[in-house]
């Protein structure tokens, strides 16, 4: 038997926050929510979350200059990227995440986006 898979959502838009938390919690992972990049920074080791879910804008922290850092803490773990601007994705990339999804499209199709990662 497999251990449930565990994903961090790091999203500062408590609605969209909690959708997500309740839709993953439904497919069966394990979820935990931050509401700020920095709170991630603070708090983050490695090994602990299969896969991380951020947001780009956030009140105190920008996403994908927290996923730089934390891809020189941990090579393995799984970052996407999200943000309703289509136009940060080159960003993330370069930060090194994993992939970027346009939030509303994540939110909509969380299941799909995540059977592509985590398997």
């Amino acid at each position: 038997m497999s251990r449930v898979k565990r994903i961090l959502v790091v999203e500062d838009a408590p609605l969209i926050c909690e959708t997500l938390q309740q839709k993953l919690s439904d497919l069966g992972y394990k979820v935990d929510t931050l509401l700020d990049g920095q709170d991630v920074l603070d708090t983050y080791l490695p090994g602990k979350y299969d896969l991380l879910l951020m947001d780009t804008q956030m009140e105190r922290s920008i996403g994908y200059e927290i996923c730089a850092k934390l891809r020189k803490r941990d090579q393995e773990i799984i970052i996407i990227g999200m943000s309703s601007v289509e136009g940060f994705r080159s960003q993330w990339m370069e930060a090194g995440a994993t992939a970027f999804s346009p939030t509303l499209s994540l939110v909509r199709d969380v299941e799909k986006t995540l059977q592509q990662y985590l398997k």
